[in-house]
């Protein structure tokens, strides 16, 4: 099967009649190629759409999260995390909260018989295991209202990317814990841009008319961020016809 790379490289190769042919005809197309011709067509600003079912995808398409709603009334579109990675994350740390605490109680157990002076290591190992289950229940306890990013009917809320690299603790508390969040208008919007960066894996940022590049700290795989990307640029390409128009 010819890989992602390679079918986006042929459709840049074609012409605009071969790419609004194909897109007439591309019900047997795969939604991986549905994506890249829809980029494609995006990119040549073809007034054409592509001839295929809508794909059904939960991040793209689930409903608008009633907590949300509840805060932010004018939402029109929220785009959620994954409940069963909340929900695992949340027992990995129990997990190592219960493995701390019994840390504690050994260091503690073992200080009292042989008169040694733990003192410092239980006392560490019980602050490490109340923080541990600390946050494990605060992720529980929004595991319905945390959602990665959403949309009212003028800007988009979203968490920011502020780390790089393989550990991401700030981002790590900021993604699943914190409630604070950024937003940003459509207006400010130029572009919406999926890095080729080692250090910027599996993230998106928009592109300002200023030249600053906002990083979106989100969590999905390729295929959503690629659908994530589309969809944003159609909400806000609609969002700037409307106002065009007034």
């Amino acid at each position: 099967m010819i890989s992602s790379e390679e079918l986006e490289k042929n459709y840049a190769k074609y012409t605009d009649s071969e790419i609004i042919n194909l897109a007439k005809n591309s019900k047997g197309l795969r939604p991986e190629a549905v994506i890249l011709l829809t980029k494609e067509i995006e990119k040549r600003k073809l007034n054409i759409e592509v001839n295929n079912p809508k794909i059904e995808n939960p991040f793209i398409d689930s409903e608008i999260n009633s907590f949300v709603l509840e805060k932010y009334p004018d939402t029109v579109k929220t785009y959620p995390f994954n409940k069963n990675e909340i929900r695992n994350i949340s027992f990995l740390l129990f997990g190592f909260g219960i493995f701390f605490l019994r840390l504690f109680y050994n260091n503690f157990y073992i200080s009292d018989i042989r008169h040694l002076d733990y003192h410092s290591l239980y006392i560490i190992s019980l602050f490490i295991s109340i923080i541990l289950t600390y946050f494990g229940i605060k992720m529980l306890k929004r595991k319905d209202e945390n959602v990665q990013l959403f949309i009212t009917d003028k800007e988009i809320i979203f968490k920011r990317q502020r780390d790089f690299g393989k550990y991401r603790f700030q981002d790590f508390y900021n993604r699943y814990i914190s409630e604070k969040n950024d937003g940003i208008f459509f207006q400010e919007i130029e572009d919406i841009i999926i890095p080729d960066n080692l250090f910027r894996v599996g993230t998106l940022f928009f592109q300002t008319y200023q030249g600053e590049k906002v990083y979106v700290l989100i969590k999905c795989n390729k295929l959503d961020l690629k659908l994530l990307a589309i969809d944003l640029k159609k909400i806000i390409e609609s969002s700037k016809n409307d106002v065009s128009r007034k």
